[in-house]
């Protein structure tokens, strides 16, 4: 995986008129990286890693969320069976 730093030097080197196989071989990655790199920048205009995405999905919509806490606000010594 590139860090951001990396990141910007590939894509203003492609700018400058560096080759796609260039670029892969001096950072040691594979082609399809920096063409991945590339669209994304073409279609988010952002080149940086997306950490909201790793990790695990929440359980619960946002919509349960608030349904629990309302509960919680009218009813505090409500038990986790009842929620």
């Amino acid at each position: 995986m590139l860090h951001n730093e990396a990141r910007k030097m590939i894509l203003e080197a492609y700018d400058k008129g560096v080759s796609v196989k260039e670029l892969a071989k001096c950072f040691s990655v594979n082609t399809c990286s920096i063409c991945r790199l590339l669209k994304r920048r073409h279609e988010t205009g952002s080149y940086e890693t997306q950490t909201n995405l790793r990790g695990k999905k929440p359980k619960l919509i946002d919509a349960d969320y608030q349904r629990i806490l309302s509960l919680l606000k009218t009813q505090p010594d409500i038990t986790c069976w009842k929620l």
